[in-house]
């Protein structure tokens, strides 16, 4: 199947949404399982290792992602401007891959795409260097290696 993400085109056989260690993971991170669950067109499984979404249709991307970017934005707007509070986020997507189109384990090659959170407090000029900057480790997207390499 034909992905876009971030105006970047991908073709893959399947996308896999994780959350792994649902005990240690945050709160804003089983939001975004919750509303993928609630998205009616996706199925959450669950395991001992966590929650994960398979996605293997076309049709189910695109609900899968605006599902994700929505409890972001929502979670963006919670916070309170008069306590000169600010939240920012972003997407990190990182990849390792041999000349031969494996990890470093002998694995296909694979892209992931973690969440990247920022939180700005106090008045004044956003300096985003006196920020916070939190990763959602608990949760990820991977995007496999298309068999065609």
């Amino acid at each position: 199947m034909r992905i876009q993400i971030f105006g970047l085109t991908f073709e893959t056989p399947r996308v896999h949404l994780h959350l792994r260690d649902p005990w240690r993971s945050t709160a804003l991170e089983h939001r975004i399982f919750d509303n993928l669950r609630k998205s009616g067109k996706l199925r959450v499984d669950e395991d001992v290792d966590g929650q994960h979404v398979i996605v293997d249709d076309v049709k189910n991307w695109k609900p899968a992602l605006q599902a994700v970017i929505r409890t972001l934005k929502a979670w963006q707007e919670e916070a309170s401007p008069v306590n000169g509070e600010e939240r920012l986020w972003c997407f990190v997507v990182e990849g390792n891959v041999t000349s031969n189109g494996y990890d470093i384990h002998g694995q296909p090659a694979t892209i992931q795409v973690f969440v990247r959170l920022g939180l700005v407090r106090g008045g004044g000029p956003v300096d985003i260097d006196k920020g916070d900057e939190i990763d959602l480790d608990g949760f990820s997207i991977q995007i496999e290696q298309s068999p065609e390499g």
